[in-house]
């Protein structure tokens, strides 16, 4: 699957509503080790983050990036505010995971 780029107004949590759950690792730092650490840590983990039905989305204050169970990055969204906008500015890092359902 080709790498795409997608404006800020076409990125939506409902799309993956009852497909996939997201792990969102949300970091301040864009260049922070423990972004790098915590997809190490997913790496090694594609058989059940498959078998759960699991994306992750890295969600920094520069953009953020959607990677499927291989980890291979498979979406870019060009909104440097979803940092802002799902209101995650007020922790340094943290980890979010998002039910089927949606829910937090």
């Amino acid at each position: 699957m080709a790498l795409q780029n997608t404006q800020a107004q076409n990125f939506s949590l409902d799309a993956y509503r009852w497909e996939n759950r997201l792990i969102l690792i949300v970091s301040g730092n864009p260049e922070g080790d423990e972004i790098l650490e915590q997809l190490k840590l997913f790496q090694n983990q594609r058989d059940a983050l498959l078998d759960r039905k699991l994306l992750i989305l890295k969600i920094d204050p520069k953009g953020s990036t959607l990677y499927n169970p291989s980890l291979n990055p498979v979406q870019n969204t060009i909104n440097k505010n979803l940092y802002e906008e799902f209101g995650l500015d007020s922790k340094p890092f943290q980890i979010l995971l998002i039910g089927l359902d949606g829910g937090v």
